[in-house]
């Protein structure tokens, strides 16, 4: 495996410091690759999947990470990098050399991720599922449609900022037959919550904006 890293950084200068064994599952070490350019992360994903040392045919899942409000928490140095909120992970497969690869690619709330449907289809429905829960767009996503929750639904569940009653609420009528949305009706005594988003802290960096009594 320290082979393969080697020939991945002559090929890619810029991920020397950026790219190391993960030796957290002792049975097969895999390759975690930090990507913080985009155009990086199409010119590496499509090197991963042609080249002979590594043919990364297989995209195992495409993930996220939300860490709004705390600080990044890795054993690995570099993914301590907080200038960004949202962390996209790729997992890839190689069938013919039996090894794995991870890259993580740090990004902010808006900014739109070019989609790898072009080179691997299976991405399509792991790239929905990360705009369905995570509000990450895919640029160039030929059908960026909600995959897990119903039509018009409102938030990102996965977001730590959504609130875990959500918006809205289902219910079944006897009267319509049928199941409607209505507006989450709170009870009195929880109208008089502080609803402070729970993830924020007196140490996180977003604790002045929403914890103004704190002194920092």
């Amino acid at each position: 495996m320290q082979t393969l890293l080697n020939s991945l950084t002559k090929v890619f200068p810029g991920l020397y410091e950026a790219a190391v064994l993960d030796y957290r599952d002792l049975n097969q070490p895999q390759i975690t690759i930090c990507v913080f350019f985009q155009e990086e992360l199409l010119k590496l994903v499509y090197f991963l999947k042609t080249n002979s040392k590594f043919l990364l045919n297989c995209l195992v899942d495409i993930t996220a990470v939300d860490w709004l409000g705390s600080e990044f928490n890795e054993p690995i140095s570099f993914l301590s990098w907080s200038n960004s909120r949202f962390q996209l992970v790729y997992n890839f497969l190689s069938l013919y050399h039996n090894f794995r690869v991870r890259l993580v690619f740090f990004i902010t709330e808006w900014f739109p991720v070019s989609s790898i449907t072009f080179m691997f289809k299976s991405a399509s429905w792991f790239e929905r599922e990360a705009w369905d829960m995570f509000g990450i767009f895919f640029d160039k996503h030929s059908d960026l449609r909600r995959i897990l929750t119903d039509y018009g639904f409102n938030g990102f569940p996965l977001r730590k900022d959504f609130p875990l009653s959500g918006y809205e609420e289902t219910s079944y009528s006897e009267v319509l037959k049928g199941v409607f949305y209505d507006v989450i009706e709170l009870s009195q005594e929880m109208r008089n919550s502080n609803l402070i988003n729970p993830w924020i802290t007196s140490t996180s960096v977003l604790a002045k904006f929403y914890l103004p009594n704190i002194k920092l």
